[in-house]
């Protein structure tokens, strides 16, 4: 009996085993199918996905293409010198079956356009940036502040035409002089120089009121910005001159700096109150010293003119010193002067009042007493009216 138990124990347990194993072995082949349906989903998935990026990386590339060449097209420049600006990654794009229509939306600016695609009826506003090459110029060495700037200090070069405030060959058709410091291959920009204007220095030093010859002084280029009115000056002016004070080598000359050569009128001996003025006291002269601005300038400039006051010997006559001097007293006998066309008559006449130069007074013709006007020419002398 127990062998017969246990022997039928043996052959349950068994047949137990044979179908635990058979059990398994099924499960597994779910499990393997269920595995190879969720890989091929997968796939397909992924595939999918690969295909529409594709896809959207497509219409992306066609939409920047069709930009560019229309950009092109429009603006006369080359498609390397468009750019179009990163697109948002949300923004779908559809793949057109024919171009995209571009166009500007903006008129005062390029740098949006519009795109569309008709069929689909979508539409979206890029972004581009024009990076049109247009020349300039760098340097071609080292240079300081001060230094007078030429076309063989500069080399050509092609930049950006968005770059602002470049030079160009019109800023140095006058002397130019660097405001700063440059460094070779520096872009040259406009608001490196400013106009150069010519000073003069002094070569040694000068006593005050020594003259200043020709080889006193040499000419410079300065900025515009860096001098004064009052250093503008010629050189032939300046060796004509006289320093006004005590000057060091290297000194920028300035008006206030010279004594300017000018030919005046002085009295070359003392002239009194009342006397006319003449040739034979007076002559035009060098004077170096500051001088009124109603300096006469030559004897003609006191014709008929006398002193209201005592003037020195080597005084400047002003036109503040004299006033017309008298001609004709009253009871002289004078000129009278008639002159009708090419005929002229003069008449022995009285004078019955005082004249001056330019004045107009009465006359008396002794033999028909008859009292006509005339007008002072000239010491004992009269014009008709």
């Amino acid at each position: 009996m127990p062998l017969l138990w246990h022997g039928l124990a043996g052959r349950v347990c068994h047949n137990v085993g044979i179908a635990s194993d058979i059990f398994v072995s099924h499960t597994f082949n779910i499990m393997r199918i269920k595995l190879s349906i969720l890989i091929l989903v997968l796939s397909l998935s992924i595939l999918n996905a690969i295909g529409v990026e594709a896809e959207e990386k497509d219409a992306r590339s066609n939409l920047i293409s069709d930009i560019k060449s229309w950009v092109s097209s429009t603006l006369s420049i080359q498609q390397n010198e468009i750019k179009v600006l990163a697109l948002d990654k949300r923004l779908k794009i559809p793949v057109c079956e024919e171009s995209y229509t571009i166009s500007f939306p903006y008129q005062k600016t390029n740098n949006t356009v519009l795109a569309e695609c008709l069929k689909s009826e979508w539409r979206a506003y890029v972004g581009i940036k024009i990076s049109q090459q247009v020349n300039a110029y760098a340097y071609t060495k080292n240079m300081l502040p001060g230094s007078v700037l030429k076309m063989q200090h500069l080399t050509k070069i092609e930049v950006n035409k968005n770059s602002k405030g470049l030079l160009d060959a019109d800023d140095l058709k006058d002397t130019m002089v660097l405001n700063v410091k440059v460094s070779k291959q520096q872009l040259a920009e406009k608001r490196h120089i400013s106009k150069g204007v010519k000073v003069f220095t002094t070569t040694r030093d000068l006593k005050k009121g020594e003259e200043i010859g020709i080889n006193d002084f040499i000419a410079e280029v300065r900025s515009e910005s860096q001098i004064s009115k009052n250093q503008l000056l010629v050189a032939g002016l300046i060796a004509d001159s006289r320093a006004s004070r005590d000057l060091q080598m290297g000194t920028t000359l300035s008006y206030s700096d010279l004594k300017l050569r000018k030919k005046v009128l002085v009295a070359s001996e003392i002239i009194p109150q009342g006397q006319k003025v003449t040739p034979s006291n007076t002559n035009v002269s060098d004077y170096f010293d500051v001088i009124a601005t109603d300096t006469l300038m030559s004897v003609s400039d006191a014709e008929h003119m006398e002193v209201v006051r005592t003037i020195k010997s080597g005084s400047p006559i002003r036109l503040s010193d004299v006033r017309p001097s008298l001609m004709v007293k009253k009871g002289d006998d004078v000129f009278l002067v008639i002159t009708r066309g090419s005929l002229s008559i003069t008449t022995k006449m009285v004078a019955l009042e005082d004249g001056k130069f330019g004045a107009q007074i009465k006359l008396k013709n002794p033999e028909s007493q008859e009292i006509v006007s005339g007008i002072v020419s000239g010491p004992g002398k009269t014009k008709g009216i």
